[in-house]
């Protein structure tokens, strides 16, 4: 395991795919003209087709397609999944795999397209904040700059944000390594009042979608890995002027459509960065954030049939948590002790 590389090398770049030919074009088109692409190590994991004849040629017409790329990194390397992963899956796979070898890494998925300085944007940030060990991600995607107020007086082209960002990141191995993906200890630790209050500073939707994904109704590593920083009180950077912009596609997994808080205008993106002269949230900033995704209403009285379901989705959640772990079709006591445990942790 070689942990001994030296800090002006530059990080590997984790590149994830599965199915879908044109999307991955893009991103590729737009990473091959990135500054100091030909020093990045380049590592694609393909995840392996679902058991249907489309799916199978879609899978091969992309492994083809990347076979027959012209060289523009320092290396590339490929791994082939035989059997689908799906995406959380194979994202853990994969950032387990190249993290155990390298000090940190920089992880992409197949529907983003980059900034020409997005290389060197995280190599820098993950450079100056490797030995910040509250700082757990350099998000690569900022938040459209439309929607996303910052202070009159803020001079600063990054901000810290209690919220991570799955478009175009990266970390450092010594961080993803005390990643949670136990959901029987995720559910033990949502139910502490300090642990709720933590996760929620960076948006009230964050909740929801860490119990539709304990429920296994979403397919997502990236809501685990958020409340693990939060978790662990630590907190991200993110640019003003994004590195990265999403491509909604149809047959995506979470991007199918348009949305504007992933639209961003590359072409604004900087050189070089201007960064906080201390590694502490701006609340003012972290507030506006939070408010963007989070609604005016607690969604339990919104009256739509969408927030309906995301509060049946919750009280299923903790209907499953509490009979895994008390037995209520046993003794009525289990549950009085649960409620009892459960008020003196708050």
């Amino acid at each position: 395991m070689d942990k001994n590389l030296n800090s002006s090398n530059y990080a590997p770049l984790i590149l994830f795919t599965y199915n879908r030919l044109e999307v991955l074009k893009k991103t590729i088109n737009s990473l091959s003209k990135n500054h100091n692409i030909e020093k990045t190590e380049l590592f694609i994991f393909s995840d392996g087709p679902k058991n249907t004849i489309e799916d199978i040629l879609k899978v091969n017409e992309v492994r083809e397609y990347m076979k027959l790329l012209n060289k523009f990194a320092k290396s590339v390397t490929f791994y082939e999944h035989e059997k689908n992963l799906g995406l959380a899956n194979s994202i853990i796979f994969g950032v387990n795999k190249i993290s155990k070898k390298y000090k940190n890494f920089i992880v992409l998925e197949d529907d983003l397209e980059t900034s020409e300085y997005f290389i060197n944007y995280m190599n820098e940030s993950l450079k100056r904040y490797e030995n910040q060990l509250n700082v757990w991600s350099i998000n690569g995607m900022g938040i459209n700059k439309k929607l996303l107020k910052f202070p009159n007086s803020y001079e600063y082209s990054t901000y810290f944000t209690f919220r991570s960002s799955s478009h175009g990141w990266g970390s450092w191995s010594d961080r993803w390594q005390k990643s949670e993906w136990k959901n029987e200890k995720i559910k033990r630790e949502i139910f502490n009042f300090q642990n709720l209050l933590k996760f929620n500073r960076g948006g009230r939707d964050l909740l929801e979608m860490l119990v539709q994904q304990l429920n296994g109704r979403v397919d997502s590593w990236a809501i685990k890995w958020c409340f693990t920083i939060s978790r662990n009180n630590g907190i991200c950077i993110s640019p003003v002027n994004s590195y990265i912009s999403a491509q909604p596609d149809v047959d995506g997994t979470h991007i199918k459509g348009y949305f504007e808080i992933l639209d961003n205008d590359l072409s604004e993106s900087l050189e070089f960065n201007s960064y906080p002269k201390s590694v502490e949230i701006n609340y003012e900033i972290a507030k506006n954030l939070a408010d963007i995704y989070s609604p005016k209403k607690p969604s339990l009285l919104e009256p739509n049939f969408r927030n309906l379901k995301q509060a049946i989705e919750y009280f299923v959640f903790i209907k499953k948590y509490c009979i895994d772990k008390y037995s209520l079709k046993s003794k009525k006591h289990k549950l009085l002790g649960y409620i009892k445990s459960f008020l003196r942790k708050t």
